[in-house]
């Protein structure tokens, strides 16, 4: 898994670099939230104490940022097209 996460490291890098480094932490972000929730057993009671409000308040902010850096990066491609 250390190989694998090392090649993430560096698509996120890229990213970052291309796209600034506001995309770059909302890319390593969410795949760091899905690697521990794939990976951690214990991801949820750790990070929101059990407290499943707390969790969807936060994972309603992580969604709505990612929406909009989805949409202005569609149509940034839109625009090479």
């Amino acid at each position: 898994m250390k190989t694998i996460s090392r090649t993430h490291g560096i698509v996120h890098s890229r990213i970052q670099s291309r796209l600034g480094k506001s995309m770059g932490r909302l890319v390593r972000e969410l795949y760091d939230l899905r690697r521990d929730s794939d990976y951690e057993s214990k991801m949820f009671s750790d990070r929101y104490r059990d407290n499943i409000e707390e969790a969807r308040k936060q994972s309603i902010v992580v969604l709505k940022r990612s929406k909009t850096n989805f949409n202005w990066l569609y149509r940034e491609a839109g625009k090479s097209l």
